[in-house]
This record gives structure tokens, C-alpha cells and sequence, in this order.
């Protein structure tokens, strides 16, 4: 394998292990968004009782 196939061999790898840190990322945030999302419903549902 020749130095510049090497080379774009890193630059694949660190290339997807951004991608995969970035969509763990979001996971993330999207795993708070909804757990926010359910507890502002029950509060609401909460206030729409009483």
C-alpha cells in the first residue's frame, strides 16, 4: 500500500469516527429532547385536571 493510499485510509477512518461521535451526539439530545418533551405533557395534562 503506498504512502497516499495510506493516508486516505486514516483520513476515511477518522472521517467516520466523527460522523459516529456526531450521531451519538444527537442521539443524546434527542433521547433529552423527548424525556423533556414527556415530562412538560404531564405537567400540562397535570394542570389541565385541576
Amino acid at each position: 500500500m503506498s504512502r497516499a493510499e495510506e493516508e486516505d485510509r486514516i483520513a476515511e477512518a477518522m472521517e467516520q469516527l466523527r460522523v459516529s461521535y456526531a450521531m451519538r451526539q444527537w442521539r443524546v439530545c434527542s433521547l433529552i429532547c423527548e424525556s423533556l418533551a414527556e415530562k412538560f405533557r404531564s405537567m400540562a395534562e397535570g394542570e389541565d385536571r385541576n
